[in-house]
């Protein structure tokens, strides 16, 4: 059995985890979705956090096979304290919400890249890119495995979908490999699945241990 780690240094930047105040910028704003992908014939439970999400009351997707349904919006108090130019530092953060939802993917819903939006009375939001897949896929499990005792089970080959919910979080998942076997492992931000997406703008590491 091999281990292997996933660690962020940084969870979340300014840009991603606050948004200054905006006056033409009234509608939805979506910040991170948790787990970032699916298989077909899935029903998940899915969080997304953002601003202006208050009010929230439905999900629209570019795939009739994906359907949400809301299921609570609250506040929440993130821990991450913006950085902001000298000009900026008058201006204060929006809130955070969080939505969560219970995401519908239909049997025959195609493999590949969807849009997902929330809608308010505010309007529409910004889209959120989200892969069906057709390998199996890890959802990080609410309990804690940040050491190695603790590390969580994944299914490879296969992705693992998880989130950083604090600085300095450390993940530990483990696997079952064989001599000789060769694998290929990528670290891939959730908005990177969008080739429009900026730069990612977090530090990443993976390592392999030893069990």
């Amino acid at each position: 059995k091999s281990l292997l780690l996933l660690w962020c240094a940084v969870a979340l930047t300014p840009s991603q985890g606050f948004s200054q105040a905006d006056p033409e910028e009234i509608g939805p704003l979506l910040l991170s979705m948790s787990p970032l992908t699916g298989q077909p014939g899935n029903v998940l439970k899915v969080e997304v956090r953002g601003n202006r999400l208050d009010g929230v009351y439905a999900l629209w997707s570019n795939n009739s096979g994906i359907t949400g349904r809301i299921l609570s919006v609250e506040e929440v108090k993130d821990l991450i304290k913006p950085r902001v130019r000298p000009s900026q530092q008058e201006i204060k953060p929006l809130p955070v919400f969080r939505v969560l939802l219970d995401l519908q993917i239909d049997a025959t819903t195609r493999v590949g890249v969807h849009s997902l939006r929330l809608v308010s009375h505010r309007g529409v939001s910004n889209a959120f890119s989200f892969p069906v897949v057709d390998a199996p896929i890890t959802v990080e499990a609410g309990s804690s495995h940040q050491t190695i005792e603790q590390a969580q089970p994944g299914n490879l080959p296969g992705f693992i979908s998880g989130k950083l919910g604090e600085p300095g979080e450390v993940d530990f998942f483990c696997f079952q490999g064989r001599k000789g076997q060769g694998l290929r492992f990528e670290i891939v931000e959730g908005q990177r699945f969008d080739p429009s997406a900026d730069a990612a703008k977090f530090s990443a590491e993976l390592a392999l241990y030893n069990a």
